[in-house]
């Protein structure tokens, strides 16, 4: 008779013949790439603001941990990786970068994060002058004596009105300097797209040009005052700062009537500003108020923008509605703060140009300093110590003495007038 095989024995045995060996699969070799359960993403920055040539640190997921295996471009400019973890990376931001976003590839996945606002460096150099004195040549064997206006024409060449000397001067691209005019005192100095160069003879009181074919000639004032109409019988009160627009319109800065004048069609009028009171308030026409006003340039869309000298703020004039608004600084302090608008703060600011992109640079004149103001406002310092000196450099590390002209050219280089060092700065992002 056959035994029965009781409950537990059945189940133990069916649980036996459902057993299967099990042999784990090795995982691949590590490569140093992300894991699966690890993907790519840029969760922030340690800056959202950098220079050319300093360091920032990427934090995310899924980057690799050898250098080679993440690829960083900011602006599609590749970056430098000098370390690499999986949660982070730094690197160094690639010079003439500009504001762009970052992006990490890693293999063939590429994950983007936010814009990194790019901050140039500018580099500072003697592009011509070297001790007081009136030499022709070329670099530092040229000599000027106080030079106080500059601007350059379409091809690259800076004129300069060589305030010490009582000349006009012109230096080439290769530096080459010459002597246009003797006896030709000037301030501000424009040169429109015909090649005819105005300038302000402040101390005479009037608005002279120079054309090759003749010479130096007086166009407008002559006399001590304030008085508008033909320019033949037009007053000024030591004009400063002169520019042109695309149209042919002369634009003055009657500093020592605190208005802003123009020349066209043969007669002088007044755009902004009250001859009666100086002051430093915003308005239209006669009620604006400046004091002193010195620079000016036009960005060709018939907006001014004016250093309000002993103000010491920027301004901007619409021209055609004689629109007078403050850019930055204040007349309440005089220092060397960066920051936003009225927060910011100049002394006795001497000139201004702006760019394509409109940002403006000011030579802020008492401060030994050179100073860019954004298209919203925001202030910074680009290069000088905020003292005397006269040393070529980078950035904060250079120095000028009473930098009085500026200009830029189509390449984005800066030239200042180093009034007190007898010399022509240049300045070159990076």
């Amino acid at each position: 008779m056959k035994k029965a095989l009781s409950a537990v024995t059945v189940l133990a045995l069916f649980v036996s013949s459902c057993i299967r060996t099990y042999i784990p699969i090795p995982p691949p070799p590590h490569t140093g790439t992300t894991t699966p359960d690890s993907a790519l993403s840029i969760t922030g920055l340690s800056a959202t603001t950098g220079a050319g040539g300093s360091n920032i640190t990427i934090y995310g997921t899924g980057f690799s941990t050898t250098l080679a295996g993440d690829e960083v471009t900011i602006n599609g400019k590749t970056a430098t990786v000098v370390s690499a973890a999986a949660d982070s990376l730094v690197i160094t931001i690639p010079v003439k970068a500009g504001t762009g976003i970052v992006a990490v590839t890693v293999g063939s996945t590429t994950t983007t994060g936010p814009v990194l606002t790019y901050k140039a460096v500018w580099v500072v150099s003697t592009f011509a002058g070297s001790t007081k004195g009136t030499a022709d040549g070329t670099g530092t064997g040229a000599q000027f004596f106080e030079p106080i206006g500059i601007c350059n024409d379409a091809t690259g060449n800076l004129y300069i009105t060589d305030a010490g000397n009582n000349e006009l001067r012109k230096i080439t691209t290769a530096g080459v300097v010459s002597t246009l005019a003797t006896n030709a005192s000037g301030w501000g100095i424009c040169i429109n797209k015909q090649g005819t160069i105005y300038f302000c003879d402040a101390w005479d009181n009037c608005i002279r040009q120079y054309t090759t074919a003749g010479g130096v000639t007086t166009i407008a004032g002559g006399a001590q005052g304030y008085y508008g109409g033909p320019v033949s019988q037009a007053q000024f009160n030591f004009p400063a700062g002169i520019c042109t627009d695309s149209t042919g319109v002369l634009y003055v800065t009657d500093a020592g009537n605190s208005v802003i004048r123009d020349i066209y069609a043969g007669a002088v009028g007044n755009i902004a500003g009250n001859p009666c009171n100086s002051g430093y308030t915003d308005g239209i026409g006669t009620q604006a108020m400046f004091s002193d006003p010195y620079g000016l340039c036009t960005d060709g869309q018939g907006t001014l923008y004016i250093a309000d000298t002993y103000s010491q703020r920027i301004c901007k004039l619409v021209a055609q509605y004689s629109q007078v608004t403050t850019i930055a600084g204040s007349h309440l302090r005089e220092g060397t703060k960066d920051g936003a608008g009225t927060v910011a703060s100049f002394f006795q600011p001497g000139a201004v140009c702006v760019d394509v992109n409109g940002n403006l640079y000011v030579a802020d004149t008492q401060n030994h300093l050179i100073r860019m103001i954004t298209p919203d406002g925001t202030v910074s310092t680009i290069a000088g110590t905020g003292n005397p000196g006269d040393a070529d450099g980078i950035g904060t590390a250079a120095s000028f003495n009473q930098p009085f002209g500026i200009c830029i050219n189509s390449q984005g280089v800066l030239f200042v007038a180093d009034s007190w060092n007898n010399k022509i700065r240049q300045l070159i992002a990076q």
